[in-house]
């Protein structure tokens, strides 16, 4: 396992709420800003390899999006998500992307 959450973790959203707070709390911070953070759980967080950035490991990102696009599957029965999707944007935009790729990729 790991400590990478994204901030919108389909599988538990409150634990992907908590994540985002830590991590926007954490900014506060080393902007000298009030914070509920301190550091003795920021050290509690690094002990168990809390990662306080993740939007920019595009590896991440991809595993981030297919475990979202695996929740919509469960909810919906198929992966058939609209570029706009009300109910997670990136995901659609996410799912367009892909579709993209896959048509150039085997075009050749």
């Amino acid at each position: 396992g790991d400590c990478i959450v994204p901030s919108r973790y389909p599988a538990n959203t409150r634990l992907g709420h908590w994540v985002m707070t830590q991590r926007r709390q954490r900014c506060l911070l080393k902007n000298h800003q009030s914070s509920s953070l301190t550091p003795e759980r920021i050290e509690k967080l690094e002990e168990i390899s809390f990662a306080w950035v993740v939007r920019d490991d595009p590896e991440i990102q991809w595993t981030n999006q297919f475990a979202s696009l695996c929740q919509y599957k469960k909810v919906h029965g198929n992966c058939m998500v609209r570029q706009r999707c009300a109910e997670n944007p990136q995901l659609g935009i996410w799912v367009n992307t892909q579709r993209r790729q896959h048509k150039l990729y085997t075009k050749g």
